[in-house]
């Protein structure tokens, strides 16, 4: 199941992971045979994956609240009889500022704030409704769970920390159902020193472009201030790792103790 918020899932970079997966696991086949092969395979995994785009926060809370109804009827789509694997949320900070624009708008008409003093257009409210459906989904299927963020300000260092960690601006109810945090982040490429000559940026054109071509990305677990997190951080063991993003898909490298 993937919540696409943010409109930007795309289905035939998908397909193209899937079929590097395929003839990575499958180098003996060739041909057309072995083509048509995989084509039939992905065509049916991809009648198992679900998308919605909600447009707000209200229909995301709205989406996730009435998916085991969704998922458990066997005339909207062919997946009932199937476990639900993970639950997907790219991004779960889309509407968060669209929110906070509503619930300042309506403070500035107090006879409106007070018929709304219930606090259901306020942030905090539904992504606390949000994450009692998202539990109540994890409870009664098993499911994991990943939301990704936009990391915007990075938090202060912390005592014994080796990587960067970032402030959340999202509500402290959903921090708090959060049990393992996550930073992916590009690698950046060394900017051209102040004074080269155009002559010598031109030359080394093609070399930093190849570096920005070949997609390199690294992540690590955040370690949080709280002991829980901390423990969570130090079960994982791998503070970070380096992969590469091309087109073809995910390939790892070596891992950072």
């Amino acid at each position: 199941m993937i919540m696409d918020t943010d409109g930007r899932f795309d289905v035939a970079r998908l397909v193209e992971i899937m079929q590097t997966m395929l003839r990575q696991g499958r180098p003996s086949e060739n041909g057309d045979s072995g083509a048509d092969h995989s084509n039939q395979i992905i065509m049916n995994a991809l009648k198992h994956v679900h998308i919605f785009r909600p447009q707000s926060l209200q229909s995301l809370v709205a989406t996730v609240q009435t998916l085991p109804r969704y998922l458990l009827n066997p005339t909207k789509h062919p997946s009932s009889e199937r476990s639900l694997d993970l639950l997907a949320i790219d991004s779960i900070g889309a509407f968060f500022w669209q929110e906070k624009m509503t619930e300042e708008a309506l403070k500035f008409d107090s006879e409106e704030f007070s018929t709304h003093n219930n606090q259901r257009h306020t942030a905090a409210n539904q992504y606390s409704h949000l994450v009692t459906h998202l539990r109540a989904l994890q409870q009664r299927f098993g499911c994991a769970i990943i939301a990704t963020n936009w990391g915007i300000s990075p938090a202060p260092p912390q005592r014994g920390a080796l990587y960067t960690s970032y402030r959340s601006f999202l509500p402290p109810v959903w921090q708090a159902f959060i049990t393992t945090r996550i930073v992916v982040e590009r690698d950046a490429v060394t900017k051209f020193p102040v004074g080269m000559l155009p002559k010598q940026a031109k030359r080394d054109a093609p070399v930093r472009q190849a570096a920005v071509d070949e997609g390199r990305f690294s992540a690590w677990v955040e370690q949080r201030q709280d002991a829980m997190n901390r423990e969570r951080a130090d079960a994982v063991g791998v503070r970070k790792v380096a992969f590469l993003i091309t087109q073809e898909g995910v390939s790892f490298e070596k891992s950072e103790m």
